[in-house]
């Protein structure tokens, strides 16, 4: 039986916030993101009155709207660009000596995110972790939108529960700060909520 296995949610947990504004700042440019941020109103109006209004419904719109400016070869250097500019102060320090304190001791540690894969691979794709996040449907150079649900609440689980047997470990810790973390430390021995 392994000893421990340790999960991490990203935004708001290991980092003081979220990432995907940040990453699209980045990527596009101040006024591009604002321009997408007014335009929620509007998808939320038309969720609404299609009987669609959800975060997830929500997010793959606003998704669309900016991964839709360039292709994914443009994507995957401005994700890399953005992984390197991603600064020390993002971190909460304690939280990530923590993950780093489960990999010193040669514990499984995943990063469970509903980020996405675009700008989560680049970051931490070689830091020994792995890497449960939100998928992308690529179509060629084409932002298609999410490859499979969401992973948020109790997808989470669903994901965590398809790559691990947690019956194999000992113990089981989580990190998470949100509601959409809930079902995640429900499965832990140790639960942490930042």
């Amino acid at each position: 039986m392994n000893k421990t296995l340790a999960l991490f949610d990203f935004d708001g947990t290991l980092t003081w916030g979220d990432t995907m504004l940040a990453f699209f700042r980045h990527a596009l440019g101040l006024g591009v993101l604002l321009l997408g941020l007014v335009q929620l109103p509007v998808w939320l109006l038309l969720g609404i009155l299609k009987l669609r209004v959800n975060k997830a419904y929500l997010k793959e719109r606003l998704l669309r709207f900016y991964l839709g400016k360039k292709g994914k070869e443009e994507w995957e250097a401005l994700a890399h660009s953005f992984a390197d500019a991603l600064q020390e102060n993002a971190y909460r320090v304690a939280v990530y000596d923590q993950l780093r304190k489960y990999q010193k001791a040669g514990d499984r540690v995943c990063i469970v995110s509903a980020s996405l894969d675009v700008w989560l691979d680049p970051i931490w794709g070689n830091q020994n972790v792995e890497l449960i996040c939100t998928q992308s449907n690529w179509q060629g150079s084409k932002w298609m939108g999410f490859d499979g649900a969401n992973c948020n609440g109790d997808e989470k689980v669903r994901r965590i529960k398809a790559l691990v047997n947690l019956a194999d470990y000992e113990h089981i810790v989580a990190y998470g700060n949100s509601r959409g973390d809930a079902a995640m430390l429900k499965l832990a021995n140790e639960a942490h909520w930042i």
